[in-house]
């Protein structure tokens, strides 16, 4: 005989059987807090109806108590005063829409142009920075500082940007830099275009004697000329400092030569006039 299938299962039946009865919990639960909320709307709406109540009859109750005492004409004129305010009242209740209408529009046009002006501020910064950035890579190439005749002593401590500082900080820094920086290089004597740059390579490199030549570079916008011989390249304003250098040595050479030349000079034509006295002298007999 084939076997008879079971006719029950009891652990599914009761698990089916507890959810239902949760689902049910819940759903009782749901319709109480439904008419809960509804029962706390009306009586929100019941509280400011006889809150708008009270006050209406707060106000009638101090109209009262001001009209007691007084004659017919004063409440008359009370009275006729209170309807000529609400009158200009409700000739300027159109006025006063049209202009919060106005100053709310003026509003909403204010804060775009806020956004729009912070935004147009942020990418001036950035502009800013990022010019920054080109000055102090100009500063840290010492050929650049040299042939400008700059004093690096005499720069801000500061030289090197941090981009973990505020925006305002790293402005403020840039500006003590730049201020600093055109302090040492002077009012500037005229315009300095590409052409010129060119002219004042090309005199040099013409006058240079065989052997030598002279090179305009560019990196990163800054135009160097460089002195090219049989050693390599070299900064032209290092090779102008080492023949300053030279050039007060052999001064300081020259000059001492010919304080030695001098005394000598000196010397011999002291002995000159001694030995022409002696033979200038009488003799006695």
């Amino acid at each position: 005989m084939p076997p008879r299938p079971p006719t029950t299962c009891p652990a599914p039946r009761r698990a089916v059987s507890g959810t239902g009865e949760r689902l049910g919990t819940n759903q009782a639960d749901t319709d109480r807090y439904g008419r809960a909320r509804e029962d706390r709307l009306a009586a929100d709406e019941s509280y400011r109806l006889h809150l708008a109540g009270l006050r209406t009859a707060e106000q009638d109750l101090r109209t009262r108590e001001e009209a007691i005492g007084s004659s017919e004409e004063e409440i008359l004129s009370r009275e006729q005063d209170a309807k000529q305010r609400i009158s200009n009242a409700v000739r300027a209740l159109p006025g006063a829409q049209r202009a919060r209408v106005d100053l709310h529009d003026l509003r909403v046009r204010a804060e775009e142009d806020e956004k729009r002006l912070l935004g147009t501020l942020a990418d001036q910064e950035t502009t800013v920075i990022d010019t920054g950035s080109a000055l102090r890579g100009a500063l840290s190439r010492p050929e650049v500082v040299l042939g400008a005749g700059l004093d690096r002593s005499s720069l801000p401590e500061y030289v090197s940007d941090d981009p973990s500082a505020d925006v305002r900080s790293r402005l403020r820094a840039l500006q003590t830099l730049a201020d600093a920086v055109e302090q040492a290089l002077g009012r500037p004597k005229g315009e300095v275009s590409d052409s010129t740059l060119l002219d004042r390579h090309t005199d040099p490199r013409d006058q240079l004697a065989g052997g030598f030549d002279a090179q305009l570079e560019e990196r990163n916008g800054i135009k160097v000329c460089r002195l090219v011989d049989d050693h390599g390249s070299h900064d032209v304003a290092a090779v102008g400092e080492r023949i300053a250098v030279q050039a007060a040595e052999a001064r300081g050479r020259l000059t001492e030569r010919e304080r030695e030349v001098f005394q000598r000079f000196l010397t011999g034509e002291a002995s000159s006039a001694t030995t022409s006295q002696h033979r200038s002298s009488p003799r006695r007999t």
